[in-house]
């Protein structure tokens, strides 16, 4: 029994953690594609459906599928050590991907946290123009807007204290305008929070 149970937990653990990485894969092949065509709102739903790809049970009922078409005591892992392998394998390079990732994820946010630190405090122009578009994108947590010397693009960082940067240059109104509503969109999807989970 003891040995049953193990089998069905490695299983879903190992097939959520498959389904999950297709699933973001897949995101990542299509996001840079919605962001260029302006479609903010479908990129954040398909990156919500891939995180909670690996949360979502369906291979649990792949798993009972299995069970009652063998009819037998365990799982498809036990009925073939060669398949158990061949999990075992994928169980370990998943495991090293997901390590790289949080480890990537945590350099990441040491960067944000250094930016955060250099950042100055904008004209007041800026400040109305965000404040402006931060009510008519409905946006109601307070952020921030700041200008950081050497920085690309307009990005926003920080899921509980969120901040826009901007490169320090010289803006026009409808660059202003574009840039707020893009980044104020970011935030209340909560992109950040889900591109960090």
């Amino acid at each position: 029994m003891i040995k049953k149970i193990y089998i069905y937990v490695i299983s879903m653990i190992l097939l959520n953690g498959l389904v999950g990485s297709i699933s973001y894969l897949c995101f990542r092949k299509i996001r840079q594609q919605l962001e260029r065509k302006g479609l903010i709102s479908m990129c954040i739903t398909v990156l919500r459906g891939a995180v909670l790809s690996f949360l979502m049970p369906i291979v649990i009922v792949l798993i009972y599928f299995i069970y009652y078409v063998y009819e037998e005591d365990y799982t498809m892992f036990a009925l073939s050590p060669l398949v158990g392998w061949v999990f075992f394998v994928v169980g370990i390079i998943w495991t090293i991907g997901f390590l790289k990732a949080i480890l990537k994820t945590i350099r990441i946010q040491a960067q944000m946290n250094q930016l955060r630190k250099r950042a100055c405090v904008c004209s007041r122009s800026i400040l109305d123009c965000k404040n402006q578009w931060k009510e008519e994108v409905g946006v109601r947590r307070n952020v921030e807007i700041k200008t950081v010397y050497g920085l690309a693009v307009p990005i926003i960082c920080g899921f509980l204290k969120p901040m826009i940067l901007l490169p320090e240059r010289e803006y026009n109104k409808e660059e202003l305008k574009i840039i707020c509503i893009h980044e104020l969109i970011h935030c209340k999807q909560k992109k950040i929070f889900y591109n960090n989970l």
